[in-house]
């Protein structure tokens, strides 16, 4: 199974994994340039997804809990869009708990950034830059590990 995983946010991590077990990552830089308003963020995302292949899965890590309304409505608007990336290409998205993610990463629900860093750099290598990607990473390893065999058993869904 194809998976494309995020971490949403302006420093919007991704990872993939393709049926052949290869796995790639980034991080798509989408702070707006300084002569453009904010929602040019979510149409440069918009831009960059097509450049990606369509996978069978689609899956982020759902954090609205932050304390700061700023990146709450942010991380809201590039789900939006990966949300209608996602159904353009008869996908249902995924969301799994930061929480989740964490704990499936370090053994602890609580695990802060570097943590999450660390563990990813043990299981994929230094080449991992940040914990955007870490975090990417993360949820594509646990989409694998525990979406992907109750995902096998349900048809796409068809979109007009």
């Amino acid at each position: 199974m194809n998976i494309i995983a995020f971490d949403p946010a302006t420093a919007c991590g991704w990872a993939t994994l393709d049926e052949f077990g290869n796995t790639n990552w980034g991080t798509w830089d989408l702070t707006p340039d300084r002569h453009q308003g904010p929602g040019d963020r979510f149409w440069k995302l918009w831009q960059m997804l097509p450049q990606m292949p369509v996978y069978d899965l689609l899956v982020y890590e759902k954090t609205f809990n932050s304390k700061f309304v700023l990146a709450t409505m942010i991380q809201a608007g590039i789900v939006a869009i990966l949300q209608m990336w996602a159904s353009r290409h008869g996908l249902k998205p995924h969301e799994v708990q930061a929480t989740t993610i964490k704990k499936h990463a370090t053994g602890s629900g609580r695990a802060d950034k570097e943590m999450m860093l660390e563990a990813a750099r043990k299981k994929w290598g230094p080449k991992v830059r940040n914990h955007n990607e870490a975090d990417a990473l993360w949820v594509l390893d646990y989409a694998h590990k525990h979406l992907t065999a109750e995902l096998a058993q349900s048809p796409k869904s068809e979109n007009p």
